[in-house]
């Protein structure tokens, strides 16, 4: 992207997140302290919808965790070969489905 398109969209996605923070705590207030989840929000928001912004949660926080994984299968086993060569000695060390299964 470069350096001012990359650097524009980084201090964008930073705005947006402060924003999206900002109206959770304004809907916050209309809930009893202690009480406050996103599907809550949700009810009080969009009533009809509540069960759609949680699955659509869900499925979110399920692709970041396997995107983690798919990461470190990549690249821990070049990680592993940067602090000793000879590592490929011991075959496991080396296995991206040793890594996934590790982090898991």
């Amino acid at each position: 992207m470069g350096i001012l398109l990359g650097t524009f969209v980084i201090i964008w996605a930073g705005l947006t997140s402060g924003f999206g923070l900002y109206l959770q705590t304004r809907c916050a207030r209309y809930l009893e302290r202690g009480s406050s989840s996103f599907f809550a929000l949700s009810q009080i928001t969009y009533p009809n919808a509540a069960v759609i912004f949680d699955a659509a949660i869900a499925i979110k926080c399920f692709g970041v965790g396997i995107s983690y994984l798919i990461i470190i299968g990549d690249l821990m086993p070049g990680v592993v070969r940067g602090f000793n060569e000879n590592i490929g000695d011991v075959g496991y060390l080396v296995d991206r489905q040793f890594w996934i299964t590790a982090f898991m």
